[in-house]
């Protein structure tokens, strides 16, 4: 049985400048100059991918939100559903079988782990020692380089069409994630814009923002690749368009 909701979205303007730096190559993060207002920092070159957090697992034992059961719920997560083209509850869902109850996608080492709540995700970093990147952090590497048509354009992973009765699949992903690294990156990190939403440490009124539109974005419905339209997510709710990736103070 399926339980549906629509999310709000939140708008909010930001702005600011920073100088990029360069990729490490041993540790898969590219090194990011700030300014006075941001220091510098290390930012994960892709989300996290279900490999990664596969990991994270098998080391310590870690059971997600989805997986013990949410109040009044139980076990599962809440994914967009094509048949009913809304977001919907769908009992048994977890980052292991992202799609469908008891099966994988051929590329779900690769894809970025999704329903996840905020906990699963902070102690995913905290076993690595890093963090959450900040929202400014996340909307500066957006922004470098990239004129204002370019980020009000759709980049990457996106909805091609209109949301929510036909996705085209255009970028060769109809209605689904993709794998990190399919599309050009921005500033050598992939994945900004597109794909999945990312969670930052930031906090808004109902939980935490996350910035960069996800699968989902179309021109008509939240226009999440823009830098000011982020998206305020319950902290203990896990999303199928939803993922985050590690940030590290210089």
């Amino acid at each position: 049985m399926a339980r549906c909701t629509i999310s709000g979205f939140s708008l909010l303007l930001f702005g600011g400048l920073f100088l990029m730096g360069c990729i490490d190559p041993e540790t898969g993060f590219v090194a990011v100059e700030g300014n006075d207002s941001i220091p510098a920092f290390y930012l994960k070159e892709t989300e996290v991918s279900n490999s990664d957090y596969l990991k994270f697992v098998q080391a310590t034992g870690y059971r997600t939100c989805a997986e013990i059961g949410l109040d009044g719920l139980g076990p599962g997560a809440f994914r967009f559903e094509p048949d009913s083209a809304r977001i919907c509850f769908v009992g048994g869902l977890t980052w292991r079988h992202p799609e469908r109850i008891g099966s994988q996608p051929a590329d779900w080492k690769e894809l970025p782990v999704v329903h996840l709540c905020k906990e699963d995700m902070l102690a995913y970093a905290g076993w690595l020692g890093q963090r959450l990147p900040s929202r400014a952090e996340l909307n500066w590497a957006m922004q470098k380089n990239r004129s204002q048509p370019q980020q009000n354009r759709p980049h990457g992973n996106t909805w091609q069409g209109l949301f929510p009765l036909s996705d085209l699949g255009e970028d060769g992903f109809q209605g689904r994630l993709a794998p990190a690294r399919s599309f050009e990156p921005i500033n050598g990190i992939f994945d900004l814009v597109g794909n999945a939403w990312e969670a930052t440490s930031d906090s808004c009124s109902n939980g935490y923002w996350a910035v960069g539109g996800s699968y989902l974005c179309a021109p008509n419905w939240c226009r999440g690749y823009r830098l000011e339209s982020p998206i305020c997510v319950s902290e203990g709710i896990p999303f199928g368009h939803v993922g985050f990736r590690t940030a590290k103070t210089k």
